[in-house]
């Protein structure tokens, strides 16, 4: 099942890097794109709007643990 934010839809592709590994990008598109599938929202993300042009796009959730900081 595809995520949907808005009109937009949720889609990811496998894209091999220069130096031979691969990563999966996401992207939002209102289209069928040329490549690339439908995907479900990624573990560990969350949805965040450009304010300037108003796209979407994921933002890693970071997980602050603060007993790693002395208190002051």
């Amino acid at each position: 099942m595809a995520y949907m934010y808005e009109n937009w839809t949720l889609y990811k592709q496998d894209v091999k890097l220069k130096d031979g590994r691969n990563r999966i990008i996401y992207f939002f598109t209102r289209w069928k794109p040329k490549r690339g599938k439908p995907c479900d929202l990624p573990n560990g993300y969350t949805i965040v709007v450009n304010e300037r042009n108003g796209l979407p796009y994921l933002k890693e959730e970071v997980d602050v643990d603060m007993s790693r900081f002395p208190a002051q």
